[in-house]
């Protein structure tokens, strides 16, 4: 019998040790069926040889499911090591996204976390590929309105913002489809025992709803400039979730496929995942108001977007952790808001500056920052244990899906989590979910160069941020995004699945 084994160091993260694993297919299990077809391209992978070479690589295209298949065969889903590597997805597509040279969202977000000598490069457990895939209409339709997903690419080539808070550019419309692609072939990849992906994607999505900006009933009228579509163009993990529902349900899968037939989104972004939460709410039919000035009489449309069928809405769950503080964007996503599917976990501000505040942060003395840090903390933890883990637990769901956004570190302006927290929080999750599988994706963070907090250019916007344009020389590996995201990623690939 043939053993493939590969040796990984111990790699510490916030104190946390987590030893290497050596495991290898036995005589007798499925494994040992087609492990001798997988040793060629699994020694490819352990040598660190690259499987496909750029001058191979098709242009940005559309990849139909088929397709899309096809390509989780370059990682054999019958070797254990390679399976239990995190595959980080990401497209280089994203790269095309200009939004302006001082927006925060910038494509600096990707270079420090897989650019050259990226953050996540280094890292023991992963493997950080390039996806080609282009997500096809027909599984963006299946959480947005076509009207919707025709505006935005008319308004991307003609290079016209969606609003204040979202500049496009030519380039915008395939980055957004480019980045919903790679969290489809993540899908794809954990359906067939890849344990777990992380998709590096921009820009981000969690803020577009079903016909864009998710408009906040309770600030609209007061505050109209606070529906936006907060840099978001289409809600990248909806549209995943939705895929592995309707790809993976239990009448559909094939041999060596895992069934995923209850879905579970966790919303980790400072602000809160109301695109998101708008699309959950429409997997059943509801009257929904429009958003109008108070004078004009009262106005409601029937929506309803199913993802499979009519069970959908008892299939699903959506939880989102954000802070809630008067006029902070988005607004909404008050806990008396809850449902047993879905959770709000709404943080109080800690004192000190005021969230966006980047001169009041820097200001800070050491001590007083620590303070801070130790109060948030605290409450996060307490807040995510007493009011999301039990729900999460009780669902159970097949899939976990995370809307990893890293804005709430306090290397950024937000909020005042470490790194810690956010190894804590991404296996916190995993152990209440216990899920087969766990597809990450990218929404906020911003502090892209080593500084506590970043230095900025202050610019108001709507969603009350600084901005920051970063030289490519000032761009740091070591900054609190990729900090943060390391600690995510190593929770990642700590996780056992369940099968």
């Amino acid at each position: 019998m043939v053993r493939v084994e590969e040796e990984e160091e111990e790699e510490e993260i916030g104190g946390i040790v987590s030893p290497a694993e050596s495991t290898a297919a036995e005589p007798g299990s499925e494994d040992d069926d087609s492990l001798l077809d997988a040793l060629t391209p699994a020694f490819d992978r352990i040598l660190g040889k690259r499987i496909y070479e750029d001058e191979d690589r098709e242009p940005l295209r559309d990849c139909s499911n088929a397709e899309r298949k096809q390509c989780t065969k370059a990682t054999p889903v019958t070797v254990r090591q390679l399976k239990e590597k995190v595959a980080v997805m990401w497209s280089d597509a994203g790269r095309a996204h200009e939004n302006g040279a001082d927006h925060q969202e910038s494509r600096a977000r990707l270079d420090v976390l897989v650019g050259e000598g990226g953050a996540l490069r280094d890292m023991c457990g992963v493997d950080v590929e390039e996806s080609v895939a282009r997500a096809p209409i027909a599984d963006v339709v299946r959480v947005h309105d076509y009207e919707y997903v025709a505006h935005v690419e008319g308004r991307c080539k003609e290079g016209k913002a969606l609003d204040t808070d979202t500049p496009v550019s030519p380039g915008s419309f395939d980055a957004a489809l480019a980045a919903a692609g790679a969290a489809l072939e993540a899908v794809d990849r954990v359906a067939t025992r890849r344990r777990a992906a992380f998709v590096v994607a921009r820009p981000p999505g969690h803020h577009a709803g079903p016909r864009g900006a998710a408009p906040c009933r309770e600030l609209f009228d007061a505050r109209p400039d606070m529906c936006s579509c907060g840099f978001c163009l289409f809600n990248t993990v909806a549209i995943a979730g939705a895929y592995a529902r309707y790809r993976y349900a239990e009448t559909k899968v094939g041999a060596n496929e895992l069934v995923f037939g209850k879905v579970a989104i966790v919303d980790v972004d400072v602000h809160h995942g109301n695109g998101t939460a708008e699309i959950v709410a429409g997997l059943r039919p509801r009257q929904v108001n429009l958003p109008l000035p108070s004078s004009w009489p009262p106005q409601s449309t029937l929506a309803y977007k199913p993802w499979l069928d009519e069970s959908d809405a008892e299939h699903v769950f959506f939880a989102s952790i954000h802070l809630r503080a008067p006029g902070f964007y988005p607004g909404g996503g008050a806990a008396g808001e809850n449902t047993d599917r879905l959770v709000n976990v709404a943080l109080a501000p800690p004192g000190g500056p005021r969230p966006g505040d980047a001169a009041a942060r820097r200001a800070l003395s050491a001590s007083a920052r620590k303070a801070l840090v130790d109060k948030c903390s605290a409450h996060f933890r307490a807040a995510v244990e007493r009011d999301l883990l039990p729900k999460l637990a009780a669902f159970a769901p097949d899939l976990l899906l995370i809307s990893a956004g890293f804005d709430g570190h306090h290397s950024d302006l937000y909020y005042y989590l470490d790194d810690q927290d956010y190894y804590w929080i991404t296996r916190s999750l995993l152990q209440a979910a216990k899920p087969k599988a766990v597809v990450s994706v990218l929404e906020g963070g911003y502090a892209v160069i080593a500084a506590d907090p970043p230095t900025t250019t202050l610019r108001r916007t709507r969603q009350q941020t600084a901005t920051a344009r970063v030289p490519d020389d000032q761009q740091d590996s070591l900054c609190g995004l990729a900090a943060a995201a390391k600690a995510h990623v190593k929770a990642l690939a700590d996780y056992q699945p369940r099968l």
